[in-house]
């Protein structure tokens, strides 16, 4: 019996027993021969009548309970589809170039969705596959420091610089530096939760050029950049996404979600204009940033593995065909197992296509989704639909979810399907055993599943737990939050900042799990939240848009700075400013002004924002 089943089945069995009593008081010589008495019957079949009575009606009641959840978990699944799944076990992993094998001109495009696996354990290797498109290039950071005044003599800073970040790249085969053909270059800020903010702002607000010079020629930088620098934030687009998100699903929380799941996703940054920074460099060049401040942590933490390439965040997640589902008319759904050699090492994550088949190879019906737009469209429609819906583990032990299936009608009624077995496919993710390989510590071990040019994989950081939103009757909840959270505004001068932390908090996937990575410092995060508010502005756009007068709306954020110390202000301000660009009205825009508490002086003001267009 699972857990949700048994408070059910015991009030039944109390209702049953109070009635007894009632009946024993009003027709005691009836009662008698039933040996009925208080709180039992000396007879054991009648207990066993009145337990078995107890457990149907509980099951009973437990579906009519379970019918309202179905109705906000479809809302969900179609305003929020990745509000219902679990959040997957992310890691960072770099791989490192074999640049004795690349035939290609010295660079090799990994492609996002490349496919990972690990060593064994409990039986079964994870799976992970990329996240991000990864360019392996004969390239390394052979050196990395922060420097202060006096500057050597090779080193022409502009006026008013406070420290310059060198960063000495080294070809590890024959190709000159400025024949790397890539026009950008991904570095990941490999460092503790103290440094990485701190560079992330050095790099992202405080620098004010860039320069590089070949280290042999022991000359004036043969470029130099400043004005617009190319240093970029990624991480952002949909194209590097965690996790995929149908079209349906907003943008802007789905970068809430990955900020609170996995910060360190964010720690990259892309160095663009690369060959016209390295044109003149042979082998060995060093480039300059130079910063307009500087801190003590910046000037001693920085060495040449802050500053890593051939990264890309890695998720547990993979494709799968689940068991043959044999549609026998005795059930009324049919729970998905992935793998029945490994039920608990296998969890379905979403379900992306139903089928049936006859048998023997037989092509049958492909059947839409029940909340789905096209629904009605295909010609087995006005027969049957699939519908999924997820429930908790009833495994005591498991801590994981289950997917069902069931085939309804046009009015959610019980379908007849003709087909005699339902193909499945699925994303899986390997429920709890990521949890084993975060024990293992350095000894975990990630292999390509296809050939590429890779001569090592490092794990950078080690696989997260996995997340588990509560389901069911929590569900509620976090529906009529949104729907409430859509209708109030950040432009409340009194509610702004409490609103904007209720937003932050319902994604936040780590409160509801106990012993989640990062739990700690997300509570902080939205406790840093101290103001927040807004006003209407007009601006004369430039670009493509040259000469025309928008109206707009300007946030002013204003956070705790000591709250951010393990996160970062600006890293937060740069996702909240992509959240808060999708949101705003047709033929208008957003512009985030970042402020920290008891300081009037911005940190930085972005340019107004268009959903995912920078109006500049």
């Amino acid at each position: 019996m699972s857990k949700e089943l048994y408070p059910f089945y015991e009030r039944e069995l109390a209702f049953l027993r109070q009635m007894s009593r009632d009946f024993a008081t009003r027709y005691p010589s009836t009662a008698g021969r039933l040996l009925l008495e208080a709180n039992t019957s000396s007879d054991p079949h009648v207990e066993r009548m009145l337990e078995g009575f107890a457990l149907v009606g509980a099951r009973i009641q437990h579906r009519l309970d379970d019918e309202f959840p179905e109705l906000t978990d479809g809302m969900l699944q179609q305003l929020y589809p990745h509000f219902m799944a679990p959040v997957p076990s992310i890691a960072i992993l770099q791989l490192d170039h074999d640049h004795t094998r690349s035939t290609s001109g010295g660079a090799f495009r990994l492609q996002r969705g490349t496919m990972l696996r690990t060593q064994p354990v409990s039986g079964l290797s994870c799976r992970f596959r990329t996240c991000f498109d990864v360019d392996l290039v004969p390239l390394r950071v052979a050196e990395a420091q922060c420097l202060v005044p006096p500057f050597p003599q090779n080193i022409q800073a502009p006026s008013g610089t406070a420290a310059v970040i060198r960063l000495r790249l080294e070809s590890l085969g024959n190709l000159r530096l400025s024949a790397i053909p890539l026009d950008s270059l991904m570095l990941f800020l490999n460092s503790d939760s103290q440094l990485a903010p701190l560079l992330y702002q050095a790099l992202l607000n405080d620098a004010k050029a860039i320069s590089a010079s070949p280290v042999s020629s022991g000359k004036s930088p043969v470029s130099f950049l400043s004005g617009r620098l190319p240093l970029d934030p990624a991480g952002l687009e949909p194209e590097e996404a965690l996790f995929p998100y149908p079209p349906s699903s907003p943008q802007g929380l789905r970068l809430l979600t990955e900020f609170f799941a996995c910060p360190a996703k964010f720690h990259f940054i892309r160095l663009g204009r690369l060959r016209e920074l390295l044109a003149g460099c042979d082998r060995v060049a060093d480039v300059y940033i130079y910063l307009t401040r500087t801190n003590t942590l910046l000037e001693q933490g920085i060495d040449a593995g802050t500053f890593r390439l051939g990264c890309t965040p890695v998720v547990n997640l993979f494709a799968k065909t689940a068991e043959p589902v044999t549609v026998d008319r005795t059930r009324s759904e049919y729970t998905l197992v992935p793998d029945v050699a490994h039920p608990q090492g296998m969890e379905v994550w979403s379900v992306d296509s139903v089928e049936g088949t006859m048998g023997k190879g037989d092509t049958g019906n492909v059947y839409n989704p029940f909340y789905s737009f096209r629904k009605g469209v295909g010609p087995s429609d006005r027969k049957a639909l699939w519908h999924s819906v997820r429930r908790p583990s009833a495994r005591s032990d498991d801590p994981g979810t289950d997917v069902s299936v069931r085939l309804v009608d046009m009015d959610f009624r019980e379908a007849i399907s003709s087909d005699k077995v339902l193909v499945v496919k699925t994303l899986c993710t390997n429920r709890q055993l990521p949890e084993q390989l975060k024990n293992l510590g350095e000894r975990i071990r990630f292999d390509l599943e296809a050939a590429a040019p890779v001569s090592r994989i490092q794990v950078l950081r080690a696989p997260s737990l996995p997340l588990r939103r509560a389901l069911r009757r929590d569900a509620y909840w976090r529906l009529v939050s949104h729907l409430n959270l859509s209708h109030l505004s950040l432009s409340d001068p009194e509610r702004g900042a409490e609103i904007l932390r209720e937003i932050m908090s319902l994604y936040d996937p780590t409160r509801q799990a106990s012993g989640a990575d990062g739990a700690a410092i997300n509570r902080l995060t939205c406790e840093g939240i101290v103001g927040v508010t807004s006003k209407n502005v007009t601006t004369r756009l430039g670009g493509p848009f040259a000469g025309a007068i928008v109206r707009g709306t300007e946030v002013t954020l204003v956070l705790d700075p000591e709250k951010f110390s393990g996160i970062g202000s600006l890293l937060f301000a740069t996702v909240l400013e992509r959240f808060l660009g999708l949101y705003c009205s047709i033929n208008s825009f957003t512009r985030l002004v970042l402020k920290e508490q008891r300081s009037d002086t911005p940190i930085k003001v972005w340019p107004p924002r268009i959903g995912e267009v920078t109006l500049l």
